[in-house]
């Protein structure tokens, strides 16, 4: 198990210097003190568990990445035969709200 805390502390860390955010800025999105922070990032103690999706979201990304899993990110697409454009060379920026496509640029 404190190999657990090390690993969520380092990442802790990591991902908010990633994000380019203070310990006292962290401190003050997630509605604790600075020293809570601190305590996390020395795996003196661990965050509540509450706040790890808030943390995963501000940082981008899974839980399970704040505590040492790999995901594999993979783009999964269902609506492949219902794309609104045919199947030639030409490249695409896709900006999509969920499923639903909201703009369609060529690139180049």
């Amino acid at each position: 198990m404190d190999n657990t805390i090390i690993v969520l502390a380092t990442n802790i860390q990591k991902y908010r210097k990633n994000i380019g955010l203070t310990q006292e800025e962290l401190a003050k999105a997630l509605g604790v003190s600075i020293q809570a922070v601190s305590k996390w990032e020395n795996a003196k103690n661990a965050p509540d568990i509450t706040l790890l999706p808030v943390m995963a979201e501000l940082f981008g990304c899974y839980i399970d990445e704040l505590f040492g899993k790999r995901i594999k990110r993979e783009l999964h697409f269902d609506l492949c035969d219902e794309l609104p454009f045919p199947d030639d060379t030409i490249m695409r920026e896709v900006l999509c709200n969920g499923r639903k496509i909201i703009k369609i640029k060529p690139i180049g």
